[in-house]
């Protein structure tokens, strides 16, 4: 069997000073003439093999292998909670509400699910499915994406909880959506429209803060006020010194941070598929910092034992790295505290300068930022301008 040779280019860019080939760039274009024939050889060859007996039996054993039960990671929102599940016998996984009896548990109670959503009632053919969904902070309404005939473009509607009505809202041009709500509204990913910008990047998605209740192609400050973030001012999104406050929002500080630039990422510390740790951190905080930190390490601290180093007694909260260096700043949801991702020490100074909270006067929440200022002065080791 030979299979067709794909489109072939002598494309090398250089990046940070190193030669990267890339031959295989046409193939990122649909569009490209040869990366169509190409694509179209492909699926003649694929239709020679499975146009025969051998795909009878194909698909009976895929089907059997496919008809499992399985879950989504559950969204808790008070006694609410929200998840899809597809029992192994249906096309498409269902968006389901489970009542609970509260708590951090929150164990189901009994006869207390409904069906929110069931993709299956939406087309004949069963391919169009539920690719995302998140419920705000309240848990009255959900956004949710829709995908039809398996494609990667998504359209996000809402629904009210209460009464089981789908809003009029529709917004179009979405793909691998993240949605984020805040207040009334929620802040999701989009392309542009087609046709109305020329996108370089196929995978450039743009930013978006959607209103509910207000019609895609409108124009958005006519509706919502608009908030530009303005160094020395603390907005909605960021503090004074430009740092952000509001959750999901890490990132930005992050990779400004020493850690990004010495080989750090966002995956050295999390797993995407969850552990069960807080944050779905790959380890307790407090064995984490210590995989790389530690006493005289050369990576820090540069003290001779922990205590030295934070000025605390060792397994008191004060000793946890993540005290002075990811403090919480901010509380989003519930008993959802965001952390500081600039890993830097955050001075009462700065507090003073910025409002942004500083570690000390956070956790010992009865003193003052000048108290916090003189006692660092008395700590020895720490270099006093760094601690002002």
């Amino acid at each position: 069997m030979k299979y067709p040779d794909a489109p072939h280019v002598d494309v090398i860019d250089i990046l940070h000073g190193v030669a990267v080939p890339d031959p295989f760039r046409r193939l990122e274009s649909a569009d490209d003439a040869a990366t169509a024939a190409w694509v179209a050889e492909q699926n003649a060859l694929t239709r020679r093999l499975l146009d025969s007996p051998l795909r009878d039996g194909l698909a009976a054993r895929l089907r059997e292998l496919h008809r499992v039960p399985r879950m989504s990671v559950p969204a808790v929102r008070g006694d609410r909670i929200f998840f899809t599940e597809n029992d192994g016998s249906r096309a498409q996984a269902v968006l389901y509400l489970e009542r609970c009896s509260g708590g951090p548990a929150c164990p189901p109670r009994e006869g207390a699910r409904s069906v929110l959503i069931d993709p299956n009632s939406l087309s004949g053919d069963g391919t169009t499915a539920i690719t995302v969904f998140e419920p705000d902070g309240t848990g009255d309404r959900v956004v949710y994406g829709l995908s039809r005939h398996g494609s990667d473009v998504q359209q996000l509607l809402m629904h009210d909880v209460a009464s089981g009505a789908t809003f009029a809202d529709r917004l179009d041009w979405v793909k691998f959506a993240s949605i984020a709500w805040h207040g009334d509204g929620f802040f999701y990913t989009r392309y542009p429209q087609p046709g109305t910008v020329p996108l370089q990047d196929p995978i450039e998605g743009q930013h978006y803060d959607w209103p509910v209740g207000f019609r895609q192609g409108l124009d958005l400050k006519d509706f919502w006020q608009l908030e530009e973030h303005t160094l020395g001012e603390t907005t909605f999104t960021h503090f004074a010194d430009g740092t952000g406050h509001k959750n999901r929002m890490q990132g930005n500080d992050f990779v400004q941070s020493v850690m990004y630039t010495r080989g750090v990422t966002c995956f050295s510390c999390h797993d995407v598929h969850g552990t069960g740790n807080n944050a779905e951190l790959i380890k307790p905080v407090k064995q984490l910092c210590l995989t790389c930190h530690g006493p005289n390490s050369p990576n820090g601290p540069h003290a001779a034992s922990i205590e030295a180093h934070t000025h605390h007694q060792r397994g008191s909260a004060g000793s946890e790295c993540v005290a002075c260096h990811m403090p919480r700043i901010e509380q989003t949801i519930a008993d959802v505290n965001v952390r500081s991702h600039t890993f830097k020490f955050i001075t009462p100074g700065m507090t003073d300068q910025f409002k942004t909270p500083n570690p000390c006067t956070e956790c010992h929440t009865d003193r003052t930022t000048e108290w916090a200022r003189e006692t660092l002065k008395g700590w020895s080791g720490p270099s006093p301008w760094r601690m002002n």
